[in-house]
């Protein structure tokens, strides 16, 4: 196995020297003619740097660039001549900020260049770097990315991943085979480390191996420019893509944040640009260029279309989310609403109840007492009815009123009679009470339409239609009010209509507290327990008609399936 490592080793230097071009006569150090392509921007305003860095641009330090032959990102030409992605790059940064950039040909490798850059020794930048923690550099924002994938023959039995290459003969980098090893270490497949991709994709399309697994760009490109029409990629890899900064000397932290900015201005079209104009430098075999353009045309289009339809989904999703948030935060504002009403409404009923006893059963009762103490006292003893009539009569009304109480705090049986009739009984009584109001009840159900209801829902029916009649007598100065009942097989509907000062219903959600507005909120959120809904109809001086609906369906009322709370419907 090492054997064939270094064989392959060699081979590989050899090729990539010829791939790169014969080196300038002072190969240490020769300074490069860059070839910038045509139609950089123009320069950035100066509002948009620091001090800082308008400081040090001010100073106009010549930054020289250590470069070495790595297509597509850098070719060097026989003549000195410097080109590809990363030169477009330096071009545009140039061009927007005005930096002067040295190219000079270095020929060390990339781990002593980080180094020296590292004490500031030279160079002052290097446009292809990896983000390493462990180097005291500045690194500007990724501005290259590319993929690790898996190239095969074109007419190769399929390969999906890492895993249909078990047994295989596979070409790839030394790095990357480590990287293997630990990210895959039952892999099966025989690898062989190799310098270049040009050397491993030319044995692939020879069958000297059966797969390679290396970087996207350059492999491409180099199928391109050698013409390999049998080689193609075939499946992604299980490494992350990698990316790639502009690394500059540690010292100069300004001119890191100038070509942030730089990089930033520039559009994604203009990005695109040049990552597609190197793809296609130097070629000469294979598919022709019309395709190329044709292909690039078909894939940048499908591009834009993905891209544009998760932007439009994105904004919907997040309408939605709002939407959704939203109602989530009115929901539990109204729910701590009705727990703070709640409370108050408990202690209004008990100071209510407690006037009722005081008033309406106590006094009379104390009366009564002081009656039958006056006749004691007076001659002694109760001779006849006479004597004890107006006690009779004062317990009579005690009595009375103790009933019209009971049958305040508890719903009427409505078993023989139906809820029209338990509607109708309560108007009558409170009839007698509210002068110049006239109450009626129409009742259009089918027969034995709510009698399928069970006894506890048509209770909580009962109460919604009287808690409905009691705002209309407190809240709606009306003169008249009907209570109308009708339904099909499916729904039953309850209808109250008053002629009164009626209200704005659109602004029943944000004041629920209000006179009227609790006691209407309760109403809806019991109708929703029920699996049914309330509707309010009403308008500043046309009166008010609230409708509520209940499904007849057997089994839709029970409280274990009770819906979240929303608003009562409003129009």
């Amino acid at each position: 196995m090492m054997a064939r490592l270094a064989l392959w080793l060699c081979v590989g230097g050899a090729l990539a020297a010829d791939v790169a071009g014969p080196a300038p006569a002072d190969a240490g150090a020769a300074t490069l003619t860059p070839r910038w392509a045509a139609g950089a921007s123009g320069a950035l305003p100066d509002s948009v740097f620091t001090d800082a860095e308008r400081a040090w641009l001010a100073e106009r330090h010549p930054v020289v660039v250590a470069l070495g032959p790595y297509p597509p990102y850098v070719f060097i030409s026989p003549r000195g001549e410097a080109s590809g992605i990363s030169i477009d790059y330096l071009g545009e940064i140039s061009a927007r900020t005005g930096v002067e950039f040295v190219l000079v040909r270095r020929e060390i490798d990339y781990v002593r260049s980080l180094e020296s850059m590292a004490r500031s020794e030279g160079p002052d930048l290097m446009p292809i770097t990896r983000r390493e923690s462990g180097r005291p550099l500045e690194f500007s924002k990724r501005y290259l990315s590319t993929d690790v994938v898996i190239f095969t023959q074109v007419n190769a039995p399929f390969v999906g991943g890492v895993d249909d290459l078990r047994g295989r003969r596979v070409a790839t980098s030394a790095g990357i085979a480590l990287d293997l090893e630990e990210k895959v270490p039952d892999h099966g497949m025989e690898l062989i480390a190799i310098e270049h991709e040009m050397v491993a994709l030319r044995a692939l399309a020879r069958g000297q191996v059966d797969a390679f697994i290396g970087d996207l760009l350059i492999g491409s490109y180099e199928i391109q420019r050698m013409g390999l029409a049998n080689v193609g990629v075939a499946a992604p890899s299980p490494f992350e893509s990698r990316t790639f900064s502009i690394g500059v000397r540690p010292d100069w932290p300004e001119l890191r944040s100038v070509i942030d900015k730089a990089l930033a201005s520039m559009t994604p079209g203009e990005h695109a640009a040049i990552r597609t104009r190197h793809m296609g430098v130097r070629y000469e075999h294979g598919i022709k260029p019309g395709d190329v353009l044709r292909w690039v045309g078909v894939i940048t289009s499908v591009a834009i279309v993905l891209v544009l339809l998760t932007m439009a989904w994105n904004r919907q999703l997040a309408r939605r989310v709002r939407a959704r948030t939203s109602e989530l935060t009115a929901a539990g504002e109204r729910l701590r609403a009705l727990a703070s009403e709640l409370t108050i409404a408990e202690e209004r009923e008990r100071r209510r109840l407690a006037g009722e006893l005081h008033d309406q059963v106590g006094q009379p009762l104390a009366l009564a007492r002081i009656q039958l103490a006056a006749k004691l006292g007076g001659a002694g003893r109760i001779t006849g009815p006479s004597d004890v009539e107006d006690v009779s009569e004062t317990l009579l009304l005690a009595s009375q009123e103790t009933r019209r109480l009971i049958a305040d705090l508890s719903t009427p049986s409505m078993g023989p009679l139906g809820l029209a009739a338990a509607v109708s009984d309560w108007m009558d009584d409170r009839l007698a009470r509210s002068a110049g109001l006239t109450m009626s009840v129409v009742d259009e159900c089918e027969p034995g339409g709510l009698e399928t209801l069970p006894e506890n829902t048509r209770a909580i029916l009962f109460r919604n239609v009287r808690e409905l009649l009691t705002n209309v007598i407190k809240h709606a100065n009306a003169s008249r009010v009907v209570v109308r009942l009708s339904g099909d097989a499916e729904n039953v509907r309850v209808r109250v209509e008053d002629d009164g000062v009626g209200f704005d219903a659109a602004d029943l959600k944000a004041n629920a507290s209000d006179a009227g507005g609790f006691g209407l909120f309760s109403v809806t959120e019991r109708m929703v327990d029920l699996g049914g809904a309330a509707r309010i109809l009403s308008r500043p001086g046309e009166g008010c008609a609230i409708e509520l609906t209940l499904p007849l369906i057997r089994g839709a009322h029970p409280r274990a399936h009770r819906a979240p709370a929303h608003a009562p419907q409003t129009s």
